[in-house]
């Protein structure tokens, strides 16, 4: 079990999380606008140091996101989920492995509610894009009240009430009765 922590307050809300006592330096918060400002400064005089970095960030991440797209997407829903969970104030304690597992469950099998094919494709955004959708709203993210379903089961999910439900599918019924 590791010793006692620094806990000196660092920036974002953060603490320190070297072991106390530790030899280091703490950066100020001027000392990181300091250095912020010289690597601002640099890249605005020297554009193509700046291309030469942005274009080997966006080679890392093509990377990793042609090599395992359902990875990619899981992270990408984990991201999503926990930064709404943050902001509602609702806990959260989904993982890595269970959004891939649920995602890939998803691919497999399509949308458990519509049945249609989910695709994972970043650059796009429409009815077959998986969402991490939730079971009982004030339950939070958790495992066991989440699941990957269509953006076109979600959105119909938020904003259908029962009766709305029924008509649909009164009207279904009547529309494409078949006749024994």
């Amino acid at each position: 079990m590791p010793g006692p922590r620094c806990g000196t307050p660092m920036k974002a809300g953060r603490t320190c999380a070297r072991p106390a006592g530790h030899s280091g330096r703490h950066k100020s918060a001027e000392a990181v606008r300091s250095s912020t400002a010289r690597h601002r400064a640099y890249y605005a005089s020297h554009p193509e140091a700046r291309a030469k970095q942005r274009e080997s960030h966006m080679a890392r991440y093509r990377a990793e996101r042609d090599e395992n797209p359902l990875r990619r997407k899981a992270k990408n829903l984990l991201a999503a989920a926990r930064e709404r969970a943050k902001r509602g104030g609702l806990p959260f304690g989904l993982t890595l492995e269970w959004a891939e597992r649920e995602l890939a469950s998803a691919v497999a099998d399509g949308c458990p509610l519509l049945g249609i094919g989910i695709v994972l494709d970043a650059r796009a955004h429409g009815p077959g894009s998986p969402t991490v959708d939730k079971f009982d709203p004030g339950l939070g993210y958790t495992q066991e009240n989440c699941w990957v379903i269509s953006y076109r089961a979600n959105s119909m999910k938020q904003n259908a009430t029962p009766d709305f439900m029924r008509r649909i599918l009164e009207y279904a019924d009547t529309r494409f009765a078949v006749d024994p």
